[in-house]
């Protein structure tokens, strides 16, 4: 009786080890699937954009983003249907592309939902559908896609897919500036400053402008020289207007020009004056 006892209590100890040594092995597998998941993506992305030793190589992109499509990815299989669309590794296929972006976002994948809409709104790879358009990119933006967001405001503003709504419109503009989109910041920014409240006017283009948004900047600069919504500050214009014309905003190479042949909030200089002017004339 005693050794039954014993042999028993072996046989059971080895079942748990046997189902402890399962569990462990599945969950190691499981573990590295979702790994190999997210780092055949980044790994797609890294020779998408060459920031890897070799440099860029669509070839192994794509077939990086195909292996973890496999798995699952929604990322990848988003990555898959612009390199279709853009031709980097395969021939062009605006077809297939859709296919692959319609594939994800049927599957909840809001950036594909965004970029499906946007298909359907300029009729690249699809018959352009106004409607279908607003269908994807409202569900984009109900996922917290922040440039659907803003694109779904605008789309209820100007009535595009939608009958005009300007209470949902500001809604979504509110939505979007509060998820950092600079559009809908500097749209914010600009209803403020036509009603004269130079306190938030100031804040929103502050939040724009820091974002990148050039056209924001530019006003920010203003407004540091006029001193509204904040104490005035040529130095401040100057740094605001430079950042601007360097991104491209044409009337900041004016003001800068302005700025430096009056001197404020930088010694005059007639030669730089005249470089800014020149360039003002020449893009305006």
């Amino acid at each position: 009786y005693q050794y039954l006892v014993i042999f028993i209590i072996e046989i059971v100890y080895r079942l748990q080890f046997a189902v402890m040594k399962y569990l462990l092995i599945f969950s190691i597998v499981v573990s590295n699937i979702v790994f190999a998941e997210s780092s055949l993506y980044q790994r797609g992305k890294d020779y998408y954009y060459g920031t890897i030793v070799t440099g860029k190589d669509y070839e192994k992109a794509k077939a990086a983003f195909e292996h973890a499509a496999k798995l699952g990815d929604l990322d990848a299989i988003n990555a898959l249907g612009f390199l279709y669309i853009n031709g980097k590794g395969v021939e062009i296929n605006d077809a297939k592309g859709i296919e692959y972006l319609t594939k994800a976002a049927e599957k909840g994948h809001a950036k594909s939902q965004y970029d499906l809409g946007s298909m359907y709104y300029l009729g690249v790879g699809v018959k352009r559908n106004i409607n279908s358009a607003f269908k994807w990119i409202k569900l984009s933006a109900e996922g917290g896609y922040t440039d659907a967001e803003y694109n779904l405001a605008n789309m209820y503003e100007n009535g595009h897919g939608v009958k005009t709504n300007l209470v949902l419109a500001n809604e979504w503009y509110a939505k979007s500036a509060k998820s950092e989109n600079k559009n809908s910041q500097f749209y914010i920014a600009k209803k403020h400053l036509e009603n004269k409240d130079f306190d938030s006017a100031y804040k929103m283009f502050k939040s724009s402008g820091e974002n990148g948004h050039v056209e924001a900047q530019y006003y920010l600069a203003e407004m540091y020289k006029k001193g509204q919504g904040v104490v005035q500050s040529y130095d401040d214009a100057i740094i605001w207007y430079k950042k601007s014309a360097k991104g491209g905003n044409v009337d900041s190479l004016g003001a800068l020009g302005l700025m430096y042949n009056l001197g404020l909030g930088v010694d005059k200089d007639h030669i730089k004056a005249e470089y800014y002017f020149n360039e003002f004339n020449k893009l305006k």
